[in-house]
């Protein structure tokens, strides 16, 4: 009779989890590189500086910009060198913080004009006309469709616009200088 052989185990080999580790680490990397090439730049600073807050995220193309503010400028009084307009919703806290910050300082107060959405038909249109700008420009939807949107208008032409509430003076009068 012979001995039962004792079962042989076969070493795992390393090689195939160490191939696929690799595998999986090249192909995040490439994904990186990709998402990174097609997300446009902040650093080129081309067009209409838009920020979010106090930060700015991106920039609008100049020139619908600067069509949409020839339309703009014939719905509203713009009398002076430099104007803010405010795309606002009643209905929103932070506009209404920025139209109490706005309206409350003598500074601003004779610049400032609001367009209220929802109560005018022309402030629904150019508001509208903005975000299509703003898209097509590279900015998400969910922030070009965001109010308050806050427009600086110096010598018939946008200069900044600023998205959300920001009530920091120092923010604004740098932005007016």
């Amino acid at each position: 009779m012979s001995k039962p052989r004792k079962a042989r185990y076969r070493k795992k080999s390393r090689v195939k989890p160490i191939l696929l580790a690799l595998t999986g680490i090249a192909i995040l990397m490439i994904v990186t590189a990709i998402i990174l090439f097609m997300k446009p730049s902040t650093s080129v600073q081309q067009g209409v500086p838009l920020y979010e807050g106090t930060s700015i995220t991106a920039y609008v193309n100049s020139t619908a910009i600067k069509n949409f503010t020839k339309d703009l400028l014939t719905h509203i009084n713009c009398s002076s060198s430099s104007c803010i307009v405010m795309f606002g919703f009643k209905g929103c806290s932070y506009c209404l913080a920025m139209y109490n910050f706005f309206t409350g300082n003598p500074k601003y107060r004779d610049i400032y004009t609001v367009l209220w959405l929802y109560e005018n038909q022309v402030a629904n249109e150019l508001f509208l006309k903005l975000s299509n700008i703003e898209m097509s420009s590279g900015v998400s939807p969910w922030v070009a469709g965001s109010v308050p949107q806050t427009l600086i208008i110096k010598d018939g032409e946008v200069q900044v616009i600023v998205i959300g509430e920001v009530r920091d003076q120092v923010f604004w009068d740098d932005i007016l200088k």
